[in-house]
């Protein structure tokens, strides 16, 4: 009898065991399939922007434009990130074609940000957009901002959401 009990507490520890040990590599199947899978608009850098503030170059991990449609004309805000330094520009009148837009404060302009701090770009300073379409937009730009900030050099080419 006593032999018995001691094979029904063997098989049933090695049943449990069993049982844990495919929970658990259940779990780490499910863990390498979903980190595995990045999203899509995680991984596809949909353009470029670089460009030189004062001396130091800026050259973007991501890249975006957003096309809206405002009661006083389209506008494009093209958005370059790298770390924790943005540069947007917004560009006012845009008709999906090249051309030359001009910073003041009622129409294109253009923003700077480090950390938590925005520089605004005044009405010193242009974008120029060489290749323009309702898909496509690239071209360059340079600003100054309020705070004599120096943007120069600055070339940037974004699929249009």
């Amino acid at each position: 009898m006593l032999p018995n009990l001691f094979y029904y507490i063997y098989r049933m520890k090695c049943t449990l065991m069993n049982k844990n040990l495919i929970n658990l590599l259940a779990v780490f199947a499910i863990t390498a399939i979903l980190t595995s899978c990045a999203k899509t608009e995680d991984i596809v850098k949909s353009g470029s922007m670089t460009a030189t503030v004062d001396s130091t170059s800026f050259v973007a991990t991501q890249v975006s434009a957003k096309k809206s449609i405002t009661p006083t004309g389209t506008v494009i805000i093209v958005t370059g990130n790298v770390r924790n330094i943005t540069i947007d520009l917004r560009i006012a009148g845009y008709n999906d074609a090249p051309g030359t837009f001009i910073m003041t404060p009622a129409s294109s302009s253009a923003t700077y940000s480090s950390g938590s701090i925005a520089f605004e770009g005044d009405a010193f300073g242009q974008v120029v957009v060489t290749n323009g379409s309702s898909s496509n937009i690239s071209g360059t730009f340079s600003f100054v901002t309020n705070d004599s900030l120096h943007i120069r050099n600055g070339s940037f080419q974004a699929v249009i959401q």
